[in-house]
């Protein structure tokens, strides 16, 4: 599914007003604001970029909640193949019109690298950002 320029100037808008929370570090992130502990992180672990990627939902359409937890498992298995460091959270609707979405915070992934993750698990798109901390949405089609 490619979406229409007036479908993606509506996605983007619930992706940038999206809290992406993450279990531990407890942290929440907004698109676009800096966030201390996730700089921190990446200092420590000496790494420049990250994203946060769902399984959940593919192409913008609810799936029952077993099916996207299959997902989430399986995406979960790959990020450990790959060796990155993953920490499980969830996105979080602000306006409760949407249900939150297990994802994984995904450390030393590329733009590249990620927009290819998020489009194998069926994802329009994700979040993705470098060393500052204040990542941006990173279409995937």
């Amino acid at each position: 599914m490619n979406p229409s320029e007036q479908d993606k100037a509506i996605l983007e808008q619930a992706y940038l007003e999206a809290i992406y929370q993450i279990d531990e570090p407890r942290m929440a992130m907004i698109p676009g604001v800096a966030n201390e502990v996730l700089v921190d992180l990446l200092e420590y672990h000496r790494i420049d970029n990250w994203a946060v990627i769902t399984a959940d939902n593919p192409q913008s359409e609810l799936l029952p909640d077993d099916e996207n937890l299959k997902r989430y498992q399986s995406l979960r298995e790959e990020v450990e193949a790959m060796n990155r460091i993953a920490l499980p959270g969830f996105g979080l609707d602000r306006h409760g019109q949407w249900p939150p979405e297990r994802n994984l915070l995904i450390l030393g992934l590329s733009g590249e690298e990620a927009a290819a993750l998020g489009r194998k698990y069926g994802q329009l798109a994700i979040v993705w950002g470098g060393p500052e901390g204040a990542g941006e949405v990173l279409w995937c089609q």
